[in-house]
């Protein structure tokens, strides 16, 4: 793949990602939906576009953490928000949830990146 196509699919891998996650955690659960029917399919689109990203950069895995732009541009406010009140302990659930998804999708990217090269080193072992 060349360079610029293969920046420019990182580039809105990562801005759909984010846009993903931020209104998924921005927005409330709709009227029947659980926490787990929001969680799950969330998850999974950001282990496939992290994932497709450390195989993609495969010495810059690291780059995965741009897809989680969205829940890190609530999470800013929140945290601050928290530290200036005094509000109620559940809310740091919400800090905790936001904070995981740079971390989920920095192993997302390593994994990618890591299944590439077991590729490679299984591709040159066979030659």
């Amino acid at each position: 793949m060349k360079k610029g196509l293969k920046d420019a699919a990182a580039t809105a891998i990562a801005l759909i990602t984010g846009f993903i996650g931020l209104a998924a955690s921005f927005s409330d659960l709709g009227r029947n939906e659980t926490l787990a029917e929001r969680i799950v399919p969330v998850a999974v689109i950001y282990f496939v576009a992290c994932f497709s990203i450390g195989v993609m950069f495969e010495k810059q895995w690291y780059l995965a953490a741009f897809t989680s732009w969205g829940p890190v541009l609530l999470l800013v406010p929140a945290l601050l928000s928290k530290l200036m009140t005094n509000e109620p302990d559940p809310y740091w659930s919400f800090i905790f949830a936001l904070s995981s998804v740079p971390v989920f999708a920095l192993a997302s990217g390593y994994a990618g990146a890591r299944l590439r090269r077991l590729y490679r080193t299984d591709q040159s072992s066979l030659m």
